[in-house]
């Protein structure tokens, strides 16, 4: 043999030998598990990530495709489509608003009753819409506003104001 090359030869008294050098050439299951969590944890996070992103659009062709069930509005005659941030702008057909990109909406043929005689800039909000934001009706009623307001503070001098003066 070579004289670079090593020779490996087992001690049939020493069997705890063998068994480190086997745990040397492996490695540790602490490791190999936290490998696969690590990799479980981004998985995941992944998945939730495209999940949350393609959201809005399923949500979107679901709510498309109810809005053209028989019974609805889409029996009416489309009036015109307009801008649902900026009610003004008004198209003939489908797209997208210039402004500030969202869908154009449908107006439907008396589907706006009373939205004529909303004041310039008002709009008005479908019952659905209401549910969603925890919209709240109450009486109101006056009542004495009693708060107080208790805050950590540190008070110092403004040293640029301070003035020295001398006695005569």
């Amino acid at each position: 043999m070579a004289g670079n090359e090593e020779t490996k030869t087992l001690d049939p008294k020493d069997p705890q030998k063998d068994r480190h050098d086997a745990k040397a050439t492996r490695a540790p299951a602490g490791r190999v598990w936290r490998k696969v969590a690590v990799i479980s944890i981004f998985a995941v996070t992944v998945a939730a990530g495209l999940y949350s992103y393609f959201r809005p659009s399923l949500e979107r062709t679901s709510k498309t495709t109810a809005s053209t069930a028989p019974g609805t509005s889409a029996e009416s005659k489309i009036l015109y489509w307009q801008d649902p941030m900026h009610p003004q702008y008004r198209s003939d057909k489908p797209g997208k608003a210039p402004d500030c990109g969202m869908d154009l909406v449908p107006v439907y043929e008396g589907g706006t009753a009373g939205a004529e005689s909303l004041p310039e800039g008002a709009f008005r909000v479908t019952p659905e819409r209401q549910q969603l934001i925890g919209v709240q009706y109450g009486e109101v009623t006056r009542q004495p506003l009693a708060t107080s307001i208790r805050a950590v503070g540190r008070l110092s001098f403004d040293e640029t104001r301070m003035r020295r003066t001398s006695r005569s």
